[in-house]
């Protein structure tokens, strides 16, 4: 794990410190998507990302955004090992 990776980890698991609390900006690289970043936020503690941007949610409702598009992982730790990184 890099160092990078590590920071995140650990910034993840407070999220008393995130500054949009209690949601947190993530983004991943993917080789698919022309160089850009697909965005996305997690919520709270939990180790799920839901595929959208911060912007994007202002005008949606709880039921909404978990329809989102979703990756489900078991740690923080695994969601970092998987490419995404905070925002």
């Amino acid at each position: 794990m890099t160092t990078r990776q590590s920071d995140d980890v650990k910034f993840l698991n407070r999220p008393n410190v995130w500054p949009c609390w209690p949601l947190c900006p993530v983004k991943r690289y993917e080789p698919a998507n022309d160089g850009f970043p697909v965005c996305g936020i997690v919520i709270e503690k939990v180790p799920i990302v839901y595929e959208t941007n911060m912007f994007a949610l202002s005008g949606m409702t709880s039921v909404e955004i978990k329809a989102l598009k979703k990756h489900k992982y078991d740690s923080m730790e695994e969601l970092v090992a998987d490419g995404w990184l905070v925002d």
